[in-house]
């Protein structure tokens, strides 16, 4: 199963997220993670998803320009340094973060970082070589 990340300019329009935290609820859409940042032009939201063709639909028949690029879903080891473990990984191999944000699956047994990252095939490669799991 693979993981998208879509990413959505929301501006400052007020409501913006709940419209589309809305639009999530009535078709039944159930995103991996959603990390919302502001910069200087208003929200940002990312979304990760792994059905990402029915949310670009949705997105696309409610006319909101959107952006989708692969990412991974990086089980964090439970230990002490897990989350530098996965960062070494990254700067090691030059490998440059786009995104990364933390998630936790819909048990709430797992904690994940959501990763996109400039080549995701590479980053996977490395994460299997050094055994850190992918939640999908």
């Amino acid at each position: 199963m693979s993981l998208h990340q879509i990413s959505i300019r929301l501006g400052d329009e007020p409501l913006a997220l709940s419209k589309l935290t809305g639009l999530f609820y009535r078709e039944d859409l159930h995103p991996e993670s959603i990390f919302v940042s502001r910069g200087p032009d208003g929200l940002f939201c990312h979304i990760a998803v792994t059905d990402s063709e029915k949310l670009r639909s949705l997105l696309s028949s409610h006319n909101i320009p959107h952006q989708v690029t692969p990412a991974l879903a990086v089980i964090i080891p439970e230990h002490p340094g897990g989350l530098h473990a996965i960062l070494n990984i990254l700067d090691k191999n030059s490998l440059k973060i786009n995104h990364i944000y933390p998630a936790l699956s819909s048990s709430g047994q797992t904690n994940f970082l959501v990763c996109a990252v400039d080549d995701t095939d590479q980053l996977k490669k490395l994460l299997e070589e050094n055994w850190i799991d992918l939640a999908y």
